[in-house]
Formats: C-alpha cells, structure tokens, sequence
C-alpha cells in the first residue's frame, strides 16, 4: 500500500509540474484532478446514505470526514464544494497581486493552510494541501519546501494550533524553519560536490 501512495504521489507531482510550466489556474476541477492522481491505486467507491462518490477520481465526499475513529471531525460535507471554490477565487486573485519572494512563499504556505483545513477529500488532503503548496511555487519557480519526517510533530500541532486559534502567523513560521533547512541542505550538498571535484580515471 505504501509503495502504491509513493508512486501515486510521484504522479501526482510530475502532473503538477507539467501544469505549473503553462501555468494552469488553480480551479476546483485542477485540485480534483491532481487528488485523483494521488488517490489513484488507494482511493476507492463509497456509498453513504447521501450517495454515492469515488474518492480514486477525486470527487468530494458525500459524507462527513473524521481524524480516525471518534477523532477531529472536519468541516460539514455540504459546504467543501463552495469553500474550495472560494480558496480557488482568492488564490486567483492572489497570485496576480504578489511580488516578493516571501508573499509568493507566504502565499503557497497559506494556501496549504486552508486547504488542510477544509478537508475536501476522505483521503490525502494532507498530502494534496502539500502539493498545493508545491504547485504554487512550481508556478513561480521557486525552491520547492518540503516537511521533514522529524518534524512532522511539529507540523500537525502547528495546523492544530491554528486551526484552534483561527490565524495563519504559527504555520508560517514552522514552514520559513522548514524552507530554511532545505536550503542549507541543499547548499551543504553543493559545496560536498564542489569539494569532491574530478580526476580521470585511466
């Protein structure tokens, strides 16, 4: 199964890329399309009293979603269609309007955020908001961020706390540590590769 959601994911990032380079506006329909990519081989039919939906192609659920059993309950199912169309709107309007490098990022980060945060899909909507947040900066060809595995705690009480406190500023600040530590790992291995150099081999 994992290494099914693995080669999903790699998909799944190859289409963002190819969207991003022709700058393919984020619509309902483009999130749908990159959530069924990722829940291609995972994802499955569901049919609930409201109907039924399959998550393999992306479709919003028909259901209400929890964190596990008796866990988180997340936004009623009947307002993720009109919230995702809003976030879309507002990330529209939003790239056109940004121009440093730290409100594309902020922007990208943001956007993960919310979409985290209203739910859309019973499966991989923390693995879709994190492509959301790469797509974004696929679109302004920035150094892509990614989460560490050691600092996955950290993440969910950073998600948790501001969804409880209904501000962005804590995620913000744990993504900048995390944008960080990617850039000075990669620098390392750039100057590792530098130090190396070359002698050839007869």
């Amino acid at each position: 199964m994992h290494h099914l959601m693995n080669e999903d994911l790699k998909q799944a990032y190859e289409l963002a890329k190819t969207e991003s380079s022709s700058l393919v506006q984020i619509t309902p329909a483009l999130l749908q399309r990159l959530n069924a990519t990722l829940m291609r081989t995972t994802g499955s039919v569901h049919s609930v009293m409201g109907g039924s939906f399959d998550s393999s192609k992306g479709d919003f659920p028909l259901c209400g979603v929890t964190a596990g059993v008796g866990g988180h309950s997340y936004m009623n199912y009947l307002k993720v269609p009109a919230k995702v169309d809003e976030l879309c709107a507002i990330l529209q309007a939003k790239q056109k309007t940004v121009g440093t490098l730290r409100e594309k990022y902020e922007l990208s980060f943001n956007a993960h955020l919310n979409l985290v945060t209203i739910h859309p899909w019973v499966g991989g909507n923390g693995r879709m908001a994190r492509l959301l947040m790469n797509y974004i900066q696929f679109c302004y060809h920035l150094f892509p961020t990614k989460i560490f595995k050691e600092d996955r705690e950290e993440y969910i009480l950073s998600l948790r706390q501001c969804q409880d406190e209904e501000t962005n500023q804590v995620f913000l600040d744990f993504m900048a540590r995390q944008l960080k530590k990617s850039l000075s790992l990669e620098i390392e291995r750039f100057n590792a590769s530098q130090k190396r150099g070359f002698s050839f081999m007869f």
